[in-house]
């Protein structure tokens, strides 16, 4: 499991979405919201590629960002 350095949710410093969801509202964020945005998130690649990021700079990016 990926840690963050700071403590996200519930249960801390875990890197997953339903410890990410459990303290949307401390973000000031409806969970529905924050789910909308991790759709977003998730997407990203695609959305990446829709707006011309090329696919060298998709691969530089999958070293920083995982692709879900």
């Amino acid at each position: 499991m990926r840690q963050h350095g700071l403590g996200i949710g519930v249960l801390e410093r875990e890197g997953s979405i339903g410890n990410l969801l459990s303290h949307a509202t401390c973000f000031g964020l409806k969970t529905f919201k924050a789910k909308r945005i991790i759709n977003t998130v998730q997407q990203r690649p695609h959305y990446f590629k829709q707006h011309g990021v090329g696919d060298g700079d998709l691969e530089r990016l999958k070293g920083i960002i995982p692709t879900p």
